[in-house]
């Protein structure tokens, strides 16, 4: 991956990685594979991040709704936050992102962020 855009602002790429990132760890602690993949490519307009783990997945009647706020699959206060962190800001970069099965196990989340400065046009 070459040099981010500056119009990216690191904070924000920071957080939807991040958020997406502790999910799939979270999601791989209860099972006997406990891996995570991060893949990144800047190849055409698109900057392109994938993040797999080999967890539970997400059924397909929790994956239309996931990442509405206060959506979550965790027990507990305080969750429920992230993945519509990850929407909004996406959002705001005219990105995007898909979810799907993992190759093996889980879920792959892939995240699409345009290189050209969206609010330049």
């Amino acid at each position: 991956m070459k040099e981010i855009p500056d119009h990216i602002a690191r904070e924000e790429l920071v957080s939807i990685l991040g958020n997406l990132i502790d999910n799939a760890l979270e999601a791989t602690l209860n099972n006997k594979h406990k891996e995570v993949r991060l893949s990144m490519t800047d190849l055409g307009n698109d900057l392109i991040f994938e993040i797999e783990d080999e967890g539970e997945g997400v059924s397909e009647q929790d994956q239309a709704r996931i990442f509405q706020k206060g959506v979550t699959s965790k027990s507990g206060e305080g969750h429920g936050y992230g993945l519509h962190l990850v929407i909004k800001l996406l959002q705001k970069m005219g990105g995007t992102v898909t979810l799907e099965p993992g190759d093996q196990l889980g879920s792959r989340f892939t995240v699409y962020i345009p290189k050209a400065d969206i609010s330049a046009s």
